[in-house]
């Protein structure tokens, strides 16, 4: 990740039958269940095997700065609409453009593995627009690797909580700050908090900063600062993540 950034036993019978043809020897198989097993096929295994999904994003293309370099802003919502499955190692392909077409640049940055049915932010404010004001940005999620195992233990949106969150107007330095708490069962080394500005409900743009050792229980006071101006909001939104799961 760039800096800047969670049975019903099946009893089966076979019984297998062998048939002599003319031609040759076919087998039919028969199988049969007893009790309420279940028996999940290949189809309903890949059903279970779908990509991340980008729920919501936003940008803004922030004014040139005192040097004349223009930065953007972004944030995206990414859910997991597996109900076992967890995409692992996959990435966050944030792409600009020019009004023209042609690309100024591209950055990748790793996907934390998110738990079944949840819903993250990552967001960010490094994006170099290469001058252009009148840039856009794209983005995409890619990946192929899943992980069934343990899959309680992955990135959940109930680990950690923000309260206390505050924003400091500054003329040179605007900033966010509050505190983190650690919900989760587990002592967490890194933890990647991501602030996101809204407007009207929609992301506009955000940023990210870090704790270190966290542990269960516990509580730790970030700041995050803007190194320009901050995108026109109405509501600050505050997650974190272990870096460790």
């Amino acid at each position: 990740m760039k800096m800047r950034k969670k049975a019903a036993i099946a009893v089966t019978i076979l019984t297998f039958a062998v048939m002599a043809v003319s031609c040759g020897t076919s087998t039919e198989v028969k199988r049969t269940t007893t009790g309420d097993a279940k028996t999940e096929s290949s189809d309903q295994k890949s059903q279970d095997k779908k990509p991340l999904v980008i729920a919501d994003s936003g940008y803004t293309i922030l004014p040139a700065d005192s040097v004349g370099q223009v930065y953007a802003t972004y944030a995206v919502a990414l859910q997991n609409p597996n109900t076992k499955s967890v995409p692992s190692f996959w990435k966050l392909t944030t792409t600009v453009k020019a009004p023209d077409g042609s690309v100024l640049g591209t950055e990748d940055e790793y996907i934390p593995s998110i738990a079944p049915g949840t819903t993250i932010y990552m967001s960010g404010d490094t994006v170099d627009c290469k001058g252009h004001t009148d840039a856009t940005m794209e983005f995409a999620v890619s990946g192929s690797e899943y992980d069934s195992v343990l899959a309680s233990q992955k990135v959940s949106d109930k680990d950690f909580a923000a309260d206390n969150v505050n924003f400091v107007n500054d003329e040179f330095s605007p900033s966010v700050t509050g505190e983190i708490t650690n919900n989760s069962d587990k002592d967490a080394s890194n933890v990647v908090v991501y602030i996101v500005f809204k407007k009207g409900g929609k992301p506009v743009g955000g940023g990210m900063t870090y704790i270190q050792n966290l542990p269960k229980g516990g509580k730790a006071p970030f700041e995050y600062s803007m190194f320009s101006s901050v995108p026109e909001h109405d509501e600050i939104a505050v997650s974190a993540y272990s870096a460790d799961w």
